[in-house]
């Protein structure tokens, strides 16, 4: 009787090694990583439209975006000299992620996004408001 069990528990313990978890998010999914600044690209939908363009320098105008592969994220550095460390959670469907922040404050941002090899392009708009114009925000990273 030992002998067919150990028959019958063969296959089940092969199929059980081939069917490891071969879903590694950090590599299906190419937003994993680590991405450097390139350049930052906010645009007042004012009449007329006005636009401001940051381009990394490695000080005032330097921030690290980390998609971790474990659904975390973190910026940190400097936008024209302000802090910006941020930190939470990520997600990613179709063309879009969604930043859920916990740090410093809680809340819920969607962007588009395009992929470009290592060059990674996020968008976002804040529609207008009684007290500001709309303005849309294009993030330029590079995968580090």
């Amino acid at each position: 009787m030992k002998k067919y069990l150990i028959i019958l528990l063969l296959p089940l313990l092969a199929f059980t090694i081939s069917c490891e978890d071969d879903n590694d998010s950090s590599t299906s999914n190419p937003l994993v990583g680590v991405w450097e600044m390139t350049s930052v690209v906010i645009t007042i939908q004012s009449n007329p439209i006005q636009s401001v363009t940051y381009i990394a320098n490695g000080s005032t105008n330097d921030i690290t975006l980390i998609l971790g592969a474990d659904g975390t994220y973190s910026t940190t550095g400097q936008l024209n000299g302000s802090n910006n460390t941020f930190g939470g959670t990520w997600s990613s469907t179709g063309n879009k992620i969604t930043i859920f922040e916990t740090s410093p404050e809680t809340l819920t941002e969607i962007y588009d996004y395009t992929l470009s090899g290592n060059n990674l392009k996020m968008t976002i708009t804040q529609p207008e408001t009684a007290e500001t114009w709309a303005i849309v925000g294009e993030f330029n990273y590079t995968k580090s």
